[in-house]
Order: structure tokens, then sequence, then C-alpha cells
């Protein structure tokens, strides 16, 4: 949420795009935002959302062409045939030139990918073009925004995790990938559990080369795993095929400056390939750092990226490598803050990091292994293998002169609100903790923060203990402060292949199969209690998570067919996805879990009672997924409708449980997956530089979840998770794009 830019002192390419993007159903109103200029692009946007799905408001855009159908590796043989002297021919013998053996080439890869091509629908393109004019400061939020779909947010400037719904849908219940990889976090979705991974991310906006925004069902051979509200596909910026350096940065508001470089190296002739087959590197890195725009939220950002293609079999196949590191740390408002706060210190008003704060410290790596081999002009095959890590540390802390008893206003709040802090005394637990108390194991839970903070000590003044003794209420000291750390390890396959058979009879087919294997697996997300800020991370302060942890496998497999009928008028594409899982959670130290016999039977558990012990859940589940698009073009019945598509697209896609829901706390079996049933239709027109999309979406999802929670009795802290229920949106969708000027090529 980038309010204002100085100035940048990197030339940006003076394309510029004027676009408008219209969503509109049957409930919320209409919203419109300011329209504001960004480089050379004009964009206006507008839109509202309804039936019973949340409104979407409408978001200021700009836009540009859709992402060239061509991959950039495969794209450039013409430009770049080798001009080597041809052998010496023996009489009566004729052999093609290298030219002419390139643009053979060339010709044959142009049609192989236009019979790829995926058929119209209501998803959104958005190209480089797009990424360049949304500059140097942007972020992710920064083109999402732009496509109908959407509605997204970020907390404070910087590339924080997008707040997002798609058609409605949760960003936990959408799913993400970067060259086919999914990026979501497989265990919980979005980017993992409550409040997980605020800071950075796995990716950044100047390492992307555009996003295909695919609401409702994607084509079988672009879905990922667990999502009932759309994927969104982007595409990992790739080296150029010229030698250059490019030294960018940037000056803005709230302190905030970003600087960074990037180098490709263009064709690299020699050992590994000449030409078309030569291989090209980039290496990039960027550095991020801000006040922040919100009081006390500063933040810092490091992105790096390696990018390696190595074209072969005269630039028909393609290896790529593609490594990414980032880091992101700094404080964020991890709860809305009181109306009556804010209306009397300001709207960016936050507490000062004495009385209360949260931060972040997070990693995340990522390494892509891909490479697609042309067999000939019937079969590609390809395969990617991937593995992704990201750790982060959360830390909570507020002064305990900030609480009060019974919910009253602590010292730092006006009269009626009252502080909330993502620790043990936020939640008003501090009494649940310590010696003969609910959370304590004599084993390993054995923080005890009354005797280590006690009343009088420097960090918890005698006024602030004497006042919650006075209430009959266990002091916050201790309990107010408190830091957790949650690593994942994702790694997988997904092989697939392509088949162009010949044509028959002036029917065209394009086959593609293939599958996906991806296990995640977490730790127990260890958590440690404490008075002050600067959390040690021992055994002797743990209050949770000693160990065990999440795990889930994926297994997924597809199959989708595009039929070119009536002389490449009609398309119709059935297929399906066939997907499993195989969820669990374990550990020996779980709340409501099993208590060793040993344990049991001790002094302090016949005295106190033991509530933690081993644990230990797994499930398995098995869907089918059926899809089908029928695309009709109307330029070879009218010629004057060149360019313009009627499309129609029906398909399922599932969303699993969290692991998270995996409790001993949860009576009965995690719920099975919620299944969203969408149908759509639409109007499409792509010619030269304009492109209009109209659609409708219709979107039922069935099974889907819920929870009630036992607040008093004897099943008190119990839930029950269901499928009972049932959730629809609808609506319509428009945008327009239109390209005043076309880019350049890299």
């Amino acid at each position: 949420m980038n309010k204002s830019s100085i100035g940048a002192y990197r030339v940006l390419h003076p394309s510029a795009t004027m676009a408008v993007a219209l969503m509109a159903t049957t409930c919320a109103g209409l919203y419109s935002n300011a329209v504001r200029a960004q480089d050379s692009a004009t964009a206006v946007s507008a839109s509202a959302s309804g039936g019973t799905s949340h409104g979407h408001h409408a978001q200021s855009a700009t836009s540009t062409t859709p992402a060239r159908t061509v991959p950039q590796a495969e794209a450039t043989p013409v430009a770049t045939a080798p001009t080597a002297a041809a052998p010496a021919q023996g009489a009566g013998t004729t052999v093609a030139s290298p030219k002419s053996k390139m643009e053979e080439i060339y010709v044959r890869a142009q049609r192989r990918l236009l019979r790829e091509k995926d058929s119209p629908s209501a998803a959104t393109v958005l190209g480089e073009d797009h990424i360049r004019q949304a500059g140097i400061t942007g972020s992710i939020v920064s083109i999402l925004r732009d496509a109908p779909s959407v509605n997204v947010y970020s907390q404070g400037i910087g590339n924080n995790e997008p707040v997002m719904s798609i058609r409605g849908a949760r960003g936990s219940e959408v799913a993400s990938t970067l060259d086919g990889v999914p990026m979501q976090d497989l265990l919980n979705g979005g980017s993992g559990g409550y409040l997980n991974s605020i800071i950075g991310g796995r990716f950044n906006l100047d390492q992307i080369s555009g996003v295909t925004i695919m609401p409702g069902v994607a084509y079988p051979a672009s879905t990922t795993f667990g999502t009932i509200g759309g994927t969104i596909d982007y595409h990992s910026l790739r080296p150029a095929q010229k030698r250059q350096i490019d030294i960018f940065g940037s000056l803005g508001s709230y302190g905030t400056y970003n600087e960074g470089f990037q180098f490709d190296s263009g064709k690299l002739n020699g050992w590994m390939g000449e030409g078309i087959n030569a291989p090209r590197l980039m290496i990039k890195y960027s550095n991020m750092q801000t006040r922040g725009y919100i009081d006390h939220t500063p933040a810092r950002y490091n992105n790096m990226e390696f990018a390696f293609d190595k074209p072969y079999d005269d630039g028909m196949s393609l290896f790529q490598l593609t490594a990414l590191y980032n880091t992101g740390s700094g404080k964020f408002v991890a709860e809305p803050l009181p109306i009556a706060y804010l209306n009397e210190y300001g709207k960016y008003a936050n507490y000062d990091p004495s009385q209360a704060f949260s931060s972040e410290n997070n990693d995340y790596f990522t390494l892509i292994l891909k490479n697609d081999k042309y067999i000939n002009d019937y079969i590609t095959a390809g395969v990617t293998g991937f593995y992704e890590f990201s750790d982060s540390t959360m830390e909570s802390y507020a002064n305990p002169a900030a609480f009060a008893p019974n919910g009253g206003s602590g010292a730092y709040d006006p009269p009626g609100t009252s502080i909330f802090a993502q620790n043990p005394a936020g939640f008003g637990e501090q009494g649940l903790y310590g010696y003969g108390n609910l959370f304590y194991d004599p084993q390993v839970y054995t923080y005890d923060g009354a005797s280590r903070f006690p009343a009088g000590s420097a960090a918890c003044p005698s006024s602030v203990a004497n006042m919650w003794s006075a209430a009959g209420q266990a002091s916050p000291c201790g309990y107010n402060a408190q830091l957790s750390y949650t690593r994942t390890d994702t790694y997988g396959i997904r092989p697939r292949l392509t088949i162009t058979p010949p044509t028959v009879w002036g029917i065209q087919q394009t086959i593609k199969v293939g599958a996906l294997i991806a296990k995640e697996t977490g730790n127990s997300s260890p958590t440690y209690a404490w008075g002050t800020s600067n959390i040690p991370r021992t055994s002797s302060n743990l209050i949770s998570g000693y160990d065990g942890g999440p795990q889930r496998v994926m297994y997924q497999g597809y199959f989708q067919d595009k039929i070119d009928l009536f002389k490449n008028t009609l398309h119709i594409t059935p297929g399906f996805v066939v997907e499993g899982t195989q969820s669990s959670l374990t550990g020996s130290k779980i709340y409501g879990g099993t208590v060793p016999a040993g344990l049991a039977s001790s002094a302090y558990c016949q005295q106190y009672g033991c509530g933690t012990g081993a644990y230990s859940a797994h499930k398995w589940d098995r869907e089918w997924l059926p899809f089908i698009n029928v695309t009709y073009d109307l330029d070879k019945v009218l010629p004057a409708a060149k360019g313009l598509s009627l499309y129609g697209s029906w398909g399922n896609s599932a969303l699993y449980a969290p692991t998270s829901d995996f409790s001993p706390e949860v009576m009965g079996s995690v719920p099975n997956a919620s299944i969203v049933h969408m149908a759509e239709g639409g109007i499409k027109y792509n010619r030269s530089n304009l492109t209009v999309s109209i659609d409708y979406f219709y979107q039922k999802i069935d099974r889907d979840f819920g929870m009630f929670n036992y607040q008093s009795g004897p099943d008190a802290g119990m839930s029950i998770y269901t499928n009972a229920g049932q959730r629809a949106m609808k609506g319509e969708e428009m945008s327009v794009v239109y390209q005043v000027e076309g880019s350049k090529n890299r």
C-alpha cells in the first residue's frame, strides 16, 4: 500500500495502456475509487459484488495486452538464426540453408504452441508491460487489483502477504502457482496458519514477468491443489536475450527507499551451446526499507533471484532453473485497533513498541528445475521438480500495564476499549499456565511466569500485580510476551505430456495429461512465553509445540483434450482431475492427547491432573473433478466479427480441510473436502491492441465447512466440525484493455 513516491531514477518503457474493468452482481451496490495515473498508464476501474459473497470495491487499474503466446526462449529463433556457412555440397544434392531451417523450426513451434493454447475463458492475463507500469515501488497487490474478479489489499508498504478474495472466495481458498509449482501453503491454504508469513513473500513483483488470474475453476492442465475460488498463475522473470546490467532505485515518503541490480548474461556461446542453443542466465537483487505509514511499523525486504535457461534441440526444447531467496522482517498491526483509539490519536496511529507490538522475521526459499523436451511434432514431454521452505518467527509483546482485569481499559487505551495482543495475556489465558494449572506439564511445559516475573520486579510493577490480585485474577506478568516459530518444507514433482495428433477429417486435437505429487511437512510451531521483548527460545519457557507436527501428501492426475472442429471455429475441451490427499498430525505433548500411564500415576498428576499427551490423526481424501469448455469463434461466419468468440465453461474443484483442524479437542472427524460447482459464459474480443471480455458466473459450494464450539457444560472447549454449509456467488464481470503503444521485446 504505497501511498506516495517522491522520485525514481530508473527509466521505464514509455508504453501506455488504458483499461476499464467492471464487475457487478446483485447485492452490494456500486463502489468507485479515485482514478489515478501511474507512470504513463491511465486506468479506470469499478466493481460491485453480491449474491452471498462479499462486495468487491473498485480498484484503480492499469493493464496491458495479454502475455505472449510463444515463450521467450522459443519465440526468438528467426531473429537469432545462425549464419555459419553451409558445408560443401555434392552435385545434385540439395541442403536447406541454416536460415530456412530456422524458419521451418520457428513455424513448427508456432503451430504447436497455437494448438496447445487454451480456448477463451474468464481468465485475466497481465503481462510484462503491466508489471513495468506498476513501477519498482509496486507489489504483487499492485497488479492483482486490476483483475475484475479480485478484491485485494495488503498492510503497509512493501511485498506483504496479500489479503484477497476472488469472486467472494477468501484468499485461503485460492490457489497460487509459479511456473506451475504450488506456492500456497498445502497444509492450511493461503500463506499458512493464522498470522503466519505476513511480512515478505515467496516471490516479489520484480521477480515475475506476468500473471494469469483464473477465477472459479481453471482448465485441468492449469489447475493446482486445494481451491474453490480460483488459481493465480505467476510466471517467473527469465534471462534476457542481450547482455545488460540494470541498476535501479527509488525514494519515497515515510522513509521508503529501494535499490538493486539485475544482470543478464545474454547468450553464452560456448561448450554448452551456440546461437539459439546458447544458455542464458540472470541474477537479480533488490533491497527495500521503509518506516511505514502506520506508526511504528518499520520493515525491510531482501529479494534475490537466479535464473538459468538452456535451450536445446534447435530451440525446440528448454531446460530452466529458478532459485529465489527472499527475506522480510518488520513490525505490523496484528489486529485492528479500537476506533476510539484511532479517533483520538489519528487514523495511522499505533501503539509505541514500549506499549505493544507484533513483529515477524521470515525467510523464503524456492528452487524449481523445469525441462520441456520436444520429442517430435506430435509429442512434447516435460517434468518439473521443486523444493520450497519457509521460516517464520513471530513475536508479540504488550506491557503488563496495557491489560486490566475483566477486559477493562488498560493504561494506553481510551475508556471503554481494551488492547488485544497475540499472547496468553492478550487472550486472558495467563491463569491456565504455571504450576498446578491446566496447561502445565511436569515433564516439558514447566514454565511459570508468576515465579519468573514476580510482583515488584522490573517487568512486573507492584501496582499492576496488586490491581490483578485485588480482582482475584492471575497477573499478566510473565505471559505478556510470546514468540512462535513455524517451519515448512515442500517438495514435489510435476510430469506432463502434450500430444498433438495429425489432423483427421479436419479435426484437430491437443491432449494434455499429467500429474502433480507434492508433500509438505511442518513443525509443531514451538511457542515460548516471557515477560519482556527479546524472548529467549529455551526449553524452560516453552509452553506448547514440544515435538511432532502436521504433514500432507497430495496426489493429482489430470486429462484434457482440446478438440477443434469446423475449420477451427468450434473448440470443445473436456477434461477431469483426480486428486487425493493423505493428511496427518502427530505429537507426544498435545493438549487433550493420551497421557502416558507413568505420568498419569505421578503425584503431580494425581493431585492437579495432567492434560497433555500423545495424539495422532490421519485422514484420506479423494475427489473426481470434471470440467468442460465450449468456445465458438465467429470470424468464419461473420468476417466483420474477427477476433470475437463466445464461450462457456462448467467444472468442479475441491478445497480440503486445513491440518490445523486436526485436534483432540475436535469431536468426531475432520470435515471432507468442500466442492465448488462453477458455470460461466461470456464473450471475448481480442484483436490487435484491444481486448474486451464480458462474462456471467455462478458458483455454488457444497459441503462447506462449518463449526460449533461449546462454551459451557461438560463439553466446554470442545468443537464440532461439519460439512453442513453451502455458499453461492454469482455476478457479471467486464474488462476492457486498450494498448496505446506496443511494447518492445527484452
